[in-house]
């Protein structure tokens, strides 16, 4: 069912109220911004923002541990392309399998919960890996530091 016949049913089937009449508004607003195609731009902007954000904050977070080397930059820079490739993969196996828009702000939401525990989960990763040799704890440290958000 259509979202526009379900809002059409749920009006005239339901018993209006304040409630379900602001509920049918908040609904409707939510319809529409879905269909919204600059939201979906402007959200793949600020997504691509953050993405550079977080590579840098990466790269700084190991830099006190393992120096700014080619090593670091190198490994930080494919790790981030990497989790991009594989996020968008599942990201596009997720929206063939399931229709539902929602899905992309529950993803979005993830990634900022990852985000948000990157410097307090940095530091246990660093102090675990840090003390191996440079070439597989900078690739560890930082598949487990970038690879999630």
């Amino acid at each position: 069912m259509s979202a526009k016949k379900l809002l059409y049913w749920r009006a005239r089937n339901v018993s209006v109220t304040k409630k379900s009449s602001l509920s049918l508004r908040i609904e409707n607003l939510r319809m529409q911004l879905i269909k919204n195609k600059n939201f979906y731009f402007l959200l793949s902007f600020i997504e691509g923002g953050s993405v550079m954000a977080a590579e840098l904050l990466g790269a700084k977070m190991l830099a006190p541990y393992f120096g700014s080397s080619l090593y670091v930059w190198a490994s930080v820079l494919a790790i981030t392309l990497g989790g991009l490739a594989v996020g968008y993969y599942v990201g596009g196996v997720l929206s063939y399998k399931r229709k539902d828009p929602l899905i992309l702000f529950y993803v979005i939401l993830a990634a900022a919960v990852f985000t948000i525990l990157m410097p307090f989960s940095s530091k246990l990763i660093l102090w675990l890996v840090g003390s191996h040799s440079l070439i597989p704890s900078v690739i560890i440290s930082a598949s487990c530091i970038l690879f999630p958000p």
